[in-house]
Order: C-alpha cells, then structure tokens, then sequence
C-alpha cells in the first residue's frame, strides 16, 4: 500500500509543481545572476536533502512561498513601463542577447543595455518596497 501513496504523492507533485519549474527557474536564475546557484536553489526547493528520493510532500509552504513570489514579479513587471518590459522579458524570461534584442525592438544596442539597466533596478526598488515610479 505504501506504493499507491508513493504514486499519488508523485501524481500530485507532477500535476502542481512540474508545470511551474521553468518559470520558478527563470525567477532563481534572475534573483541569483548564476545558472549554478539558480539550479541549487530549485534543488533545495524542490527535492529533498538526500537529492536522490524525489520530490518531498512536506515541502508544501515553501512551494506555495515561491509561487507567491513568482506571482509578485509578474506584477511588478506588468507595472514597469512598455520599453522596460519589453527588453526585460525577451532577456531573462527568453534568455536572448542583447544583440537579438536590439533587432527585435529596433533599438540601438546601448539603448537595450540602458533599458534593462533601469528595469532591473526599479525591479529591486519595488521588490524591497520602494515604488517603480517613473523609470523611463
């Protein structure tokens, strides 16, 4: 019997936690600046201490935690202004670089880098509690 609960367990974990793993990954690679230390994070957030006995179903609060949290950067980016959030999505939520994203926006190079200077700045102001205000 025990099997059947492992099995539920894994359903379940499936089900909630694996459709959200790339948008939790994309908001641990931003946060840390570090693909390793992103990975880590997910690792400890997801799986056990062991690593190797899969997902853990006490683990509840803090996955209800980082889904919390993803929903507060999808605010916070909404509320950016258009520019901002156009060269900030298409580089950490895309992953392109700077180059692509100039030819996508029709920007000059140096404008990209600007604009993403500034949105990830007023990301942090509004994420520690300050207000976006006008960051164009």
């Amino acid at each position: 019997m025990a099997w059947i609960a492992e099995r539920r367990r894994r359903s379940r974990f499936e089900s909630v936690v694996l459709p959200h793993l790339d948008a939790a990954y994309a908001l641990a690679r931003w946060l840390t600046r570090n693909d390793a230390d992103a990975a880590d994070v997910m690792h400890e957030e997801v799986f056990d201490e062991g690593g190797a006995d899969g997902p853990v179903a006490g683990n509840t609060e803090a996955l209800l935690q980082n889904r919390s949290d993803l929903r507060r950067l999808a605010v916070l980016i909404e509320a950016l202004p258009a520019p901002l959030r156009e060269v900030i999505v298409l580089r950490e939520l895309h992953e392109l670089g700077y180059r692509e994203i100039a030819e996508i926006t029709g920007v000059p190079i140096g404008t990209v880098m600007s604009r993403l200077h500034r949105a990830r700045s007023a990301l942090r102001r509004s994420w520690d509690g300050k207000d976006i205000g006008d960051a164009v």
